[in-house]
């Protein structure tokens, strides 16, 4: 009798941990069964748990959204097809592929100098991308102090000895990710663009240094080196409730899906977040890239220390930033320093810069960051306004801060640099140009 107890309270706890994964009509799926990832959106007044149970065939819950009434789900052919038939009824109003983000690392082209590791006293090359968007000067007033930036990337090496690990913490995922550990890596090389330490014995030098950096790590490894569309909708989330203002996600894909552009959008007009993206690494004739190209996110293109487009920086981005060969950080067991091209590196440029505004001016809305950004950018294309090889052009720091005090200096007496353009509270509206450039890109490297 006693055996036959346990045995029963044995299975209920079995059964009890697998309901917490599976809900609907449940069957064992055979390691053979083809499985389906998806992004569905339910009626509005349909109860979440009725509507699984109505649902034929086996469906894995993921991640809930319930401000867009969505909920990401595995299903297998039987669920699939159950799925849609419940959109005839209204119970099931849109099924979205979820589709997968990468960080983009293996298109970009690196060069590790051994060198740098771990002396820079017989360095004689100044980096360059600092003094080319005005960071010295605007090292002047703020460092980012007060703000706090969210990466969701493949973690961060927090061991690395150009961090401050005071400034860090983040979240390890339900799948188990340690936050503080990169092993593709990538993360790493981000954060230390927007934080690494000033005023030590290296030469890498973060753009907002004082600011607090959140890791939310969605990369595992090389290996599994993606992410699904719905588990960075839930990663911004979990940025947001964290109290991060500025989201960095130096990663993408070519596909767009609804449900993911109405989850940013809803986190965004929620929070009054600014979600920056790379924006994308294939050239200039490829198609738009996600989620850097939705209406809610600033889309970031790289440049070189002459002014020129990197060669894989795509068209219609919002604004650019350096990103050809960057001097930052190498996480993971060869910790050290190595250069890096590509917009992911650009990508981190525009967040730090965002920091330093938020922290000059907390009070200032998204609208009015957006507005400093890119009213103050220097322009590089043909000609005023926004253009779709650099956007609105290269990004000023010390002119945005500027802008976002209002068009005012930022101290009695001194005077406004003659390259930063008159004050204007609005953005301009100029249509973007048909997509044609006009300077030739920086070649590809042959090493």
């Amino acid at each position: 009798m006693m055996i036959a107890l346990l045995f029963q309270i044995f299975l209920f706890k079995i059964t009890t941990a697998l309901l917490d994964d599976l809900v609907g009509s449940y069957r064992v799926i055979s390691d053979s069964s083809e499985t389906f990832g998806k992004f569905v959106q339910f009626g509005d007044d349909v109860e979440f748990q009725y509507a699984l149970q109505s649902i034929e065939g086996a469906v894995a819950t993921r991640n809930e959204f319930s401000y867009i009434d969505a909920y990401a789900v595995i299903v297998d052919q039987e669920g699939l097809d159950s799925m849609m038939k419940q959109m005839e009824n209204g119970i099931v109003t849109q099924i979205n592929d979820d589709i997968l983000r990468k960080p983009l690392f293996n298109q970009q082209m690196q060069s590790v100098d051994q060198s740098l590791h771990p002396d820079f006293s017989n360095r004689l090359l100044q980096e360059y991308n600092l003094d080319l968007i005005q960071i010295p000067e605007a090292h002047q007033y703020t460092k980012g102090e007060g703000v706090k930036v969210c990466i969701i990337d493949s973690g961060v090496d927090i061991q690395h000895f150009d961090l401050d690990t005071k400034t860090f913490s983040g979240l390890n995922t339900d799948s188990g990710l340690e936050w503080n550990i990169d092993l593709i890596p990538h993360g790493t090389h981000i954060a230390g663009i927007i934080s690494a330490v000033h005023d030590n014995a290296f030469e890498v030098e973060g753009i907002a240094p004082d600011s607090d950096i959140f890791v939310v790590r969605v990369f595992e490894n090389s290996s599994r080196g993606f992410e699904f569309a719905s588990g960075l909708v839930k990663a911004v989330e979990r940025c947001a409730i964290a109290g991060a203002k500025i989201i960095n996600m130096s990663l993408g894909g070519f596909d767009s899906i609804d449900l993911e552009q109405r989850g940013f959008s809803s986190l965004v007009d929620r929070f009054g977040l600014l979600i920056v993206a790379a924006g994308g690494n294939n050239g200039f004739t490829a198609p738009p890239f996600y989620p850097a190209s939705y209406e809610d996110v600033i889309s970031v293109g790289a440049i070189d220390e002459l002014k020129f487009r990197w060669f894989g920086s795509q068209a219609f981005v919002d604004i650019v930033a350096p990103g050809v060969e960057v001097l930052g950080l190498l996480g993971g067991t060869q910790s050290g320093f190595e250069r890096k091209s590509g917009t992911s590196i650009a990508c981190a440029h525009i967040s730090g810069v965002a920091a330093l505004l938020w922290s000059w001016n907390p009070s200032a809305t998204l609208s009015e960051i957006k507005t400093a950004l890119f009213n103050t950018a220097e322009v590089l294309g043909s000609g005023e306004g926004k253009d779709a090889e650099f956007g609105y052009g290269m990004v000023q720091a010390m002119c945005a801060l500027i802008h976002i005090n209002g068009g005012s200096s930022l101290e009695a007496g001194a005077s406004i640099p003659l390259s930063c353009p008159p004050y204007n509270a609005n953005i301009p509206l100029t249509p973007i140009s048909t997509p044609q450039p006009t300077i030739p890109p920086t070649q590809q490297p042959t090493h």
